[in-house]
């Protein structure tokens, strides 16, 4: 760890690191990875620098760490849906229910053109790095059809569907637990400075005992402003994003990039909660989204339900300046997550909320333990949490980035000072139980 530590502090040994290409930046990257997953990093910074560095070499050579990588996954022919870059199946692994989200290309220089376009390998090493229960858990790369398939990404299979569709077929399911669930999860990654990006109602999933949990990571971006001071590459993914949901700062007149920040998915968590208490998009009014994109740079927000319509919905007072708050113009001005769970549990229920939540006790007690996340080994894999030992071969590879920009007595004496530090057997690259480490341990 010291060893990777000189490197990512050192601007010019950080620069000879994201030029590694081909098998020395495969075996760079799970080295990093291993770190990430296998070491208990008390460093919170460290690691937000460690990922940041993993991601961009992932971009540089177009390639990702092995250790992600699953086998023996079956998957089903039938297409569940589809879009622009992939699609999702359905599939089982360690005989449980899975979703594989897939690239469409066929061909290999394709698919690795498309792992960088799509935000795929970012996708994975950030959804790889958490662990909360409003969190959707990512369990690893799998590539169809063998070494050279399409490759996807696999996480448990959802049977509820995402949220939109699930108040659509349980209107009467209470709101206010829900949008806790939500605001738990996003503190959670921006506690870990990192940004989702594209928070909006398809992108959160029901758990089987009625939990909500984010998905979708494919424009998360690290929000460390630090972690990105030393290189010219651009490697944060696009602004995206849905229009509806996006905050103003994030359409550029001169369409450059422009990165997701916290401040950005605080403005897209107002139209959540508006989307879950209304059960409508923000902007329902509008069909065309450039009309809406043009409503939302020049400060509009979205409509106020008529009063008389608050009857039906579990909108307060409260709630709706809590929304209001989070669609500052100004991004400074929107509040914090913490700030947002203090007002929310501040504010109190009104009789539509109380109803459903009566009616939410009286259901049957959903058996928890039969679709818990920890049920596919995430639990057991705690055991693997320790340092992280590197081949000798890997060492040296990783001492030929410093040259001279640190003093010799490190570079002769680097392996004796490995064994100050607790290690652990070095585990196998493959795993189908990795449990995700959160960034902040």
């Amino acid at each position: 760890m010291l060893l990777v530590r000189l490197i990512l502090s050192n601007k010019s040994s950080y620069k000879k690191l994201l030029g590694v290409r081909g098998e020395e930046a495969q075996r760079i990257l799970n080295c990093l990875q291993q770190l990430l997953c296998g070491s208990t990093l008390k460093d919170h910074t460290l690691r937000n620098h460690l990922l940041a560095a993993t991601l961009r070499l992932c971009d540089t050579s177009g390639t990702y760490p092995l250790c992600l990588t699953l086998r023996d996954v079956q998957y089903e022919d039938k297409v569940v849906t589809a879009g622009q870059f992939g699609e999702i199946r359905r599939g089982r692994f360690q005989n449980k229910p899975v979703c594989l989200k897939v690239i469409k290309l066929y061909e290999r220089s394709h698919i690795e053109r498309a792992l960088k376009a799509c935000g795929f390998t970012r996708e994975a090493i950030v959804w790889k790095q958490l662990n909360h229960p409003n969190l959707l858990p990512f369990y690893g790369i799998y590539q169809l059809d063998g070494r050279n398939g399409r490759v996807c990404l696999v996480s448990p299979w959802m049977e509820n569907g995402n949220i939109s569709e699930y108040l659509e077929e349980n209107p009467d399911i209470a709101r206010r637990p829900l949008i806790r669930d939500i605001v738990f999860g996003l503190d959670h990654l921006h506690a870990e400075k990192i940004a989702h990006g594209d928070l909006k109602g398809p992108n959160i999933m029901i758990t089987q005992t009625g939990s909500a949990c984010l998905a979708d990571f494919g424009l998360s971006s690290v929000a460390d402003e630090d972690i990105l001071r030393w290189t010219t590459l651009e490697t944060s993914t696009r602004s995206g994003g849905t229009v509806r949901w996006m905050a103003p700062e994030l359409f550029d007149e001169n369409d450059k990039i422009v990165r997701p920040t916290l401040f950005s998915d605080v403005f897209a968590l107002g139209s959540v909660i508006y989307e879950i208490l209304t059960d409508q998009m923000p902007f329902h009014e509008v069909s065309q989204s450039y009309t809406v994109t043009l409503k939302i740079i020049s400060g509009e927000k979205p409509s106020k339900p008529p009063f008389g319509a608050w009857a039906d919905l579990e909108l307060t007072d409260g709630l709706w300046e809590l929304m209001d708050l989070c669609w500052s113009f100004e991004p400074d001005k929107r509040p914090t997550l913490p700030d947002i769970i203090k007002k929310l549990e501040a504010d109190p229920l009104n009789p539509i909320s109380k109803r459903r939540a009566r009616y939410l006790e009286q259901k049957p007690n959903q058996d928890v333990n039969a679709q818990s996340f920890t049920s596919m080994g995430f639990q057991v894999a705690e055991s693997h949490q320790g340092e992280v030992r590197f081949s000798e071969s890997d060492i040296e590879l990783l001492k030929g980035l410093i040259g001279t920009s640190h003093p010799q007595w490190f570079c002769t004496q680097f392996p004796m000072i490995c064994l100050t530090f607790r290690v652990r057997p070095k585990v196998p690259c493959f795993t189908g139980s990795d449990k995700a480490v959160n960034i902040n341990t």
